[in-house]
């Protein structure tokens, strides 16, 4: 079994905050893959955080506008997290900025949660913008996995050049056809060469059959979101 750090891992008992600090302490403490999630800006800027929502906002202590939820990419890199806790607050990340620190320590692996295609769900233009970064980054991206929410949405990271993907699998009766029955789940994978996924723990304790099944074909079961 293999560990990430999930967010970029736990701070002080705070987790999801998918900050340089947690970053930092997590290589610190040993971990070398990590989980990130990445959202867009309003203005097109890839960065490191969870949901634009007031839920997330609240929880990091950090301005919420109700009308405009997404900040800019200036907004975001002023903000601090948690400064109720910390009396300098945690840092903010960018994509390139999991970048530069991936291409200073070459023996970590990273998870990027696009978790705007989360929200949108099939969203391939967003897809191939994605793909496109790595592409101008091939120095990490063979250290780097996309974890995806839609057969869309993997089927164009695939297609515009990223095959580094590792699908979301959920319980059958909230998966999209397709993408329900292990047979379907893996055609696909043998497809697009696939060789991780992400299964949610339900579905793991309720169907051992298709773990052992993904197993035989050389896929890796990671479940993610424990922390």
């Amino acid at each position: 079994m293999e560990y990430n750090a999930h967010a970029l891992g736990n701070y002080h008992g705070h987790i999801m905050t998918n900050s340089k600090e947690a970053l930092l302490n997590s290589y610190k403490t040993g971990f070398r893959f990590f989980e990130v999630d990445i959202q867009q800006t309003s203005d097109g800027h890839f960065v490191a955080y969870h949901l634009w929502s007031k839920n997330d906002a609240d929880r990091l202590q950090i301005p919420f506008d109700e009308q405009n939820p997404v900040p800019d990419l200036k907004t975001f890199c002023s903000y601090r997290y948690l400064t109720g806790r910390f009396k300098s607050g945690l840092s903010p990340l960018t994509l390139n900025d999991v970048f530069d620190f991936m291409r200073a320590r070459r023996d970590m692996t990273v998870m990027f949660d696009f978790l705007a295609g989360y929200v949108d769900r099939d969203n391939p233009e967003l897809m191939r913008k994605l793909a496109e970064t790595f592409a101008q980054n091939q120095d990490i991206a063979d250290r780097s996995i996309v974890e995806t929410y839609s057969l869309k949405n993997a089927a164009a990271l695939c297609e515009a050049g990223f095959v580094n993907i590792q699908p979301w699998i959920d319980i059958p009766e909230n998966s999209e056809r397709g993408f329900q029955t292990i047979e379907d789940i893996l055609a696909f994978l043998t497809k697009y060469h696939v060789k991780n996924v992400s299964v949610s723990p339900g579905r793991i304790m309720r169907n051992p059959a298709e773990m052992s099944a993904l197993k035989a074909r050389g896929v890796r079961v990671y479940s993610p979101g424990w922390n």
